[in-house]
Formats: C-alpha cells, sequence, structure tokens
C-alpha cells in the first residue's frame, strides 16, 4: 500500500492516512530511504518536512512550492 503524497500511514494498523500539519509538506522526492518494495512510503509524522522558509504550506500540502 502505498500512502497518499501529504499524507503518512502508521504501519501496522489500519486507520486512513493522516495528513501532514500545516507547515509541513511530504512529497516522493521527500521520503529519504524510506523505499519497501520500490515504492515510497511514509509511517510516521517524522517523514513530514518542514516547509521552506517564505512558504506556506497548508495541512496535507503535496509539494514544498
Amino acid at each position: 500500500y502505498k500512502c497518499p503524497n501529504g499524507h503518512y500511514c502508521p504501519q501496522g494498523t489500519s486507520t486512513k492516512p493522516i495528513a501532514c500539519l500545516a507547515g509541513t509538506y511530504i512529497d516522493e522526492g521527500a521520503i529519504d530511504a524510506a523505499v519497501t518494495g520500490g515504492e515510497f512510503t511514509a509511517d510516521t509524522l517524522n517523514d513530514c518536512n518542514y516547509c521552506p522558509e517564505h512558504y506556506y504550506c497548508e495541512r496535507g500540502t503535496t509539494y514544498r512550492f
């Protein structure tokens, strides 16, 4: 299962994808070494990155710009 961009999916649970907080973002390029079976996954809030300075990222943002 590939977690949708802008969200993380806790492993071992059946909860719905959780959106990254406002001020953070996540996309396939943002996930470092979290490759499982050839697909990028995000499983914790720590996989969400801070939005770059001078930019605003709404909750669940998928791109850093």
